[in-house]
């Protein structure tokens, strides 16, 4: 009973909060879809544009359950950081921060990382590079456990910004060099927008090394990839959670990084117009918006500039106020102080008291630059000392502070990378070795074996090769044997002229047909009837009238006739190795009777195991 009382009152308190909080814009937002009161997506919805409601929805939604509490502190936390209208960095960064150690960070590696990614972008609008560096340096850390390079990557471009703005220029730079590189490219949406992050990195980077003139070909790269995104954004698809889900969320997409691409060539075609009129005396005013009377180059540098400034301007992005902000440093150096000004009178409201910023360092100096430029010496004198006490102090803070820890730490943790890739390398190498001394083992005994096997099939191949000899002599002396019996003539003389019965006589009528069997075997011996290739069962029918169906008869009890052809044709072609060695191999298959050399060697191999040359070689 208690317990269904005060789920009660939490609904009633609930609904009184939402009642009294804020106007009835915020009343009427809240209450647009009532499926989704009270919910982290209702929240995240109107965080925006309206703090105090999302604040108000988070609460709502952890009185009636729907949110838990752990959860809740990290969307307050977001709301505090990343809404344009109430930022309060030092209290996100103390909810994150309580949040490090509780089961919904360390049971769960993507929270991990998302509290990791809004403490950097607190540490990033306090310009806290201590923390900066920390909470960086412990996401890449994690994205490495969880195999997510690209990621890794990303993150690491921030470490290379903040390396060359601690000093460590050329490690910096380098390090950013090797991200770009690795990731330029890939047509993968993921690695791409990698890529765009990094080279803002770089540009940033060069920017505080006074070097604009390096930045102009990355500021192209960034243009070049977001219109290769834009025509091809089908290939770049890769499922990733930051891919844009339309095609008109990629045409934001690419909008947004191009517009922002023209304000880095305007800044750094404007500060190399400067620096060539500084080297003559001369500066950018307003007063002289074409710069007629300005000589080249630095006609065609402020040319370019206003160029790009132009472009940058038509972007929705550059007409909102973040872009103009942003731009708000260019606009001094190409003289336009007015708009410059109306804009540092803007942000110097919203920074209050908080005058311990990079942000208030760009201010100081921009206000120097523009009193200098209207003659007001004195005011612009002390607009520079205090930037210059302001810029020292926030060094000091930098290059002093506990970043150099997390630094180390960094270079450490690369030290640590490089020596286990190399003692990985080793062990790789020394595997491939020993895999290669194994292969080299395993070679060796088979060419051994296969030497032993082919020195004993060469002794049983020459025994095979004597005792066929052997066979088909034995078998010439009994066929001779025979043949002078019945006075025929055998291989070795000249065929006589015998008178061989003919189809009229009809001299096979009282024969058997073992009887005519072993007289046509005889015939086709002695009368090398085998050594026509065209020799058929029609051979002996037209020789001796015999019907063919009859001979087909009379050879199918032992071998048929086509088998016995082509053993005799085999026994006569040893025989002319052994009588005639002067004959070549082609001309024994002819003599013999096969249609083609490849048709004997298969025959001769069938019949007697090995081949003609060989057999020939071994006698």
């Amino acid at each position: 009973m208690l317990k269904k009382l005060s789920h009660i009152i939490l609904l009633l308190l609930s609904v009184l909060v939402i009642g009294c909080g804020g106007d009835g814009e915020k009343r009427a937002k809240a209450s647009q879809s009532a499926d989704t009161l009270n919910t982290a997506e209702a929240a995240m919805r109107v965080y925006d544009e309206n703090p105090e409601l999302a604040l108000e929805i988070i609460d709502s939604g952890v009185a009636v359950g729907n949110i838990e509490e752990d959860l809740a502190t990290f969307l307050r936390a977001k709301v505090y950081t990343q809404s344009t209208s109430m930022q309060e960095p030092d209290t996100a960064r103390q909810m994150l921060e309580s949040l490090l150690k509780k089961p919904y960070v360390t049971e769960s590696p993507s929270n991990h990382e998302m509290v990791l990614d809004l403490l950097i972008t607190v540490s990033r609008l306090r310009d806290d590079n201590v923390q900066y560096m920390r909470w960086a340096t412990e996401k890449v850390d994690l994205c490495r456990q969880q195999n997510l390079e690209t990621e890794a990557l990303r993150t690491e471009a921030e470490i290379g910004l903040l390396l060359t703005q601690m000093g460590e220029e050329e490690k910096g730079l380098a390090k950013l060099d090797g991200i770009i590189a690795t990731l330029i490219g890939q047509r993968h949406f993921d690695e791409a927008d990698a890529c765009i992050i990094a080279l803002k990195r770089k540009i940033n980077a060069l920017y505080s090394l006074k070097r604009p003139a390096e930045a102009i070909p990355l500021a192209q790269r960034i243009i070049a990839k977001t219109e290769d995104y834009r025509e091809h954004y089908a290939d770049y698809a890769d499922g990733s959670y930051r891919m844009p889900g339309s095609k008109e969320d990629v045409d934001d997409y690419c909008n947004f990084y191009s517009a922002q691409a023209h304000g880095y060539l305007a800044r750094s075609y404007a500060e190399m117009a400067n620096k060539q009129l500084a080297a003559s005396g001369q500066q950018v005013t307003g007063s002289n918006p074409n710069a007629q009377s300005y000589q080249l180059p630095a006609k065609k540098y402020l040319d370019s500039a206003r160029y790009h400034l132009a472009l940058y301007e038509k972007s929705s992005y550059g007409q909102s106020e973040d872009g103009q902000v942003a731009i708000a440093p260019t606009l001094g150096l190409l003289g336009d102080y007015d708009r410059m000004l109306t804009i540092f009178d803007s942000l110097e409201k919203e920074l209050g008291d908080d005058t311990l910023t990079s942000q208030y360092a760009i201010i100081l100096k921009g206000r120097a630059r523009a009193a200098s430029a209207r003659g007001d010496y004195r005011a612009a004198n002390g607009y520079w000392k205090r930037f210059s006490a302001l810029n020292d102090r926030l060094n000091t803070q930098l290059l002093k502070g506990r970043a150099y820890e997390y630094a180390t730490r960094y270079h450490l943790q690369e030290e640590q990378l490089k020596a286990e890739n190399e003692r990985q390398n080793a062990e790789t190498n020394r595997r491939a070795s020993l895999a290669y001394l194994v292969l080299a083992m395993v070679i060796l005994a088979l060419c051994i074996w296969l030497a032993l096997s082919r020195v004993s099939a060469g002794r049983r191949n020459k025994l095979l090769v004597s005792q066929i000899a052997e066979a088909v002599e034995y078998k010439n002396i009994v066929e001779t044997q025979k043949a002078e019996e019945s006075k025929e003539p055998q291989w070795e003389n000249e065929p006589a002229d015998l008178e061989l019965p003919k189809a009229e006589n009809n001299c096979f009528r009282g024969m058997t047909d073992d009887e005519i069997h072993e007289f046509l075997c005889m015939a086709i011996r002695n009368e090398k009837l085998f050594t026509d290739p065209n020799f058929s069962r029609q051979t002996l029918t037209e020789l001796y009238g015999i019907n063919d169906h009859h001979i087909g008869a009379i050879f199918s009890n032992g071998n048929g006739l086509n088998d016995y052809i082509r053993e005799i044709r085999v026994e006569y072609a040893c025989w002319l190795f052994n009588n005639k060695p002067e004959m070549t191999i082609s001309e024994v298959a002819v003599a013999c009777g096969f249609s083609s050399l490849p048709v004997f060697s298969r025959e001769f191999k069938r019949k007697l195991e090995v081949t003609p040359s060989y057999y020939r070689s071994q006698l």
